[in-house]
């Protein structure tokens, strides 16, 4: 066999390995920081510079992405949104850049260009190789059937077992009565534990998991055996919003689906199975989560001491962007600014709106491009004849869903994992 006969058959093999190594990275994820800030107060994670698996992981599919020269290709297709996604990752990679200059810790932003870099040349990889972005979505199918039995034993147990024996981070396990636990505390005490898989946060696990629900969508449309593996896990993908209790996992994931779902009914001219489908495991979420609400639920971030910190950190990116709005505080240098004079301390974590983020730590130019890195492939797709109806819908369905989880956390922007997460999506939006 020679060289030229056997290579279509590694890229074969290459293309799902690949795949499955770089989605299998977001949960099991370990990072090495390479450099911190020194910042009183501030979590180690939000202060230095690291290299981690996950982000290893989307070298490899930027690299899987480039180098196969085989398959499918949006180039001769794809441009509208290719465009959009090349002039907005690219402003938004020089203005992360300047907001460099006059950052409290210029190598937080720089550390933030790399990372975004990285990102941006593996979503277009995705673009490139739809071989590619099925093989991911397929991973991460598979994953949210690893994950269930981690997330099952966290509810039995209320504690995070088993990260301490099944994780690389060896971090040590915590119980729902523990100081810091990721927990639902009730007025009476009463302490749940909300789970969260192997992931770093429940909130993490819950994105992951309405990320997927709609990502797996189209995949409802494969050969009959591939279809009812997909659609069991898509259901398990939905049992791990549930008891992940993140109320923004929910809502995006019931708008995405029924976004698609009510696009496919148009389509099609029939109703999609989708529709009520998801209206079901909405409501059931919803109830799963409204104890949260109605019962009072201490931690609720809409409600009491939380709802009054977000509103705080609201407050503090606002002041941020009013004195720095065209570049910034720095990339990467918000929770270290919150440490140092004039707020000393006030609070130490990112804002959780994301665009508002990106402003107060690069420029409103930069929350600009990220918001266009979002929704620009949808918009080329409406406006672009040559997309099918099918794709256009999938692609509206998973900007929605990516900007209501941005809405309510900022672990896209702040994680490694979640980081990873966000660029495989905005890729896997921009091809079918």
């Amino acid at each position: 066999m020679t060289l030229e006969t056997s290579l279509p058959r590694i890229r074969t093999v290459i293309i799902p390995c690949a795949a499955f190594a770089a989605v299998g990275t977001l949960a099991f994820d370990v990072s090495w920081p390479v450099w911190t800030a020194g910042a009183t107060w501030v979590w180690l994670g939000y202060q230095s510079a690291v290299v981690s698996l996950s982000e290893i992981g989307l070298a490899l599919v930027a690299a899987i992405g480039w180098l196969t020269t085989s398959g499918a290709s949006i180039d001769s297709e794809g441009a509208p949104g290719r465009a959009i996604v090349i002039a907005s990752g690219g402003v938004l990679i020089v203005f992360v850049g300047l907001s460099a200059i006059d950052a409290a810790a210029p190598v937080l932003s720089l550390a933030r260009v790399v990372d975004i870099c990285l990102g941006w040349l593996a979503c277009l990889a995705i673009a490139r190789r739809p071989r590619l972005r099925r093989w991911l979505i397929l991973a991460a199918l598979a994953l949210v059937v690893v994950e269930l039995p981690l997330v099952i034993a966290q509810q039995v147990t209320q504690s995070t077992f088993p990260l301490q024996s099944l994780t690389f981070r060896g971090a040590a396990e915590i119980s729902a009565k523990d100081a810091g636990a990721f927990v639902l505390q009730l007025p009476d005490g009463t302490r749940g534990q909300r789970s969260l898989g192997s992931f770093p946060h429940p909130n993490v696990l819950g994105g992951f998991a309405a990320t997927v629900v709609v990502l797996g969508l189209p995949v409802w449309r494969e050969p009959t055996r591939v279809r009812w593996y997909a659609l069991l896990a898509w259901l398990l993908a939905w049992i791990e919003v549930g008891l992940s209790f993140s109320r923004a996992a929910a809502i995006a994931a019931s708008i995405g689906c029924v976004v698609w779902g009510m696009a496919e009914v148009s389509r099609a001219g029939r109703t999609s199975a989708t529709l009520p489908l998801t209206a079901i495991l909405s409501l059931l979420v919803v109830l799963a989560l409204g104890s949260r609400l109605l019962v009072g639920d201490r931690s609720n971030p809409i409600g009491g001491a939380a709802a009054a910190d977000r509103w705080l950190l609201v407050q503090v990116a606002g002041d941020m962007l009013r004195q720095h709005p065209m570049f910034g505080v720095g990339a990467g240098n918000f929770p270290v600014v919150e440490s140092r004079p004039p707020y000393d301390g006030v609070m130490v974590d990112p804002v959780h709106v994301i665009p508002l983020l990106v402003a107060a730590e690069a420029g409103l130019p930069a929350a600009f491009a990220w918001l266009l890195l979002v929704i620009g492939p949808a918009i080329a797709r409406i406006k672009w004849r040559a997309y099918s109806a099918a794709s256009v819908n999938h692609s509206i369905a998973i900007s929605v869903t990516l900007l209501v989880l941005s809405g309510f956390d900022h672990y896209f922007w702040t994680l490694p994992p979640g980081r990873s997460l966000f660029w495989i999506a905005v890729g896997a939006g921009m091809t079918q």
